[in-house]
């Protein structure tokens, strides 16, 4: 990845995405690829380096950024 680059890792769907002069959220992210990566629409899991977080988190250079459906949900 770059040095202004996040990932954004859905399931087996994975994004780079450039930063280069945004500030995005994570809430953002899923408003802007959430059809195009299949993104659970309810009732998900957000983590940023393994570390869980809410969609108001700004994405910083080299984060990962995992959305995954809640444990026991069927995609």
């Amino acid at each position: 990845m770059g040095s202004r680059t996040a990932r954004l890792v859905v399931g087996a769907n994975e994004q780079p995405l450039n930063l280069e002069g945004e500030n995005l959220t994570i809430g953002e992210m899923i408003r802007r690829y959430g059809t195009q990566m299949n993104v659970p629409t309810d009732d998900r899991q957000i983590h940023v380096n393994g570390q869980p977080k809410r969609e108001n988190y700004v994405v910083q250079p080299g984060d990962q950024v995992e959305i995954m459906r809640e444990a026991g949900q069927m995609g």
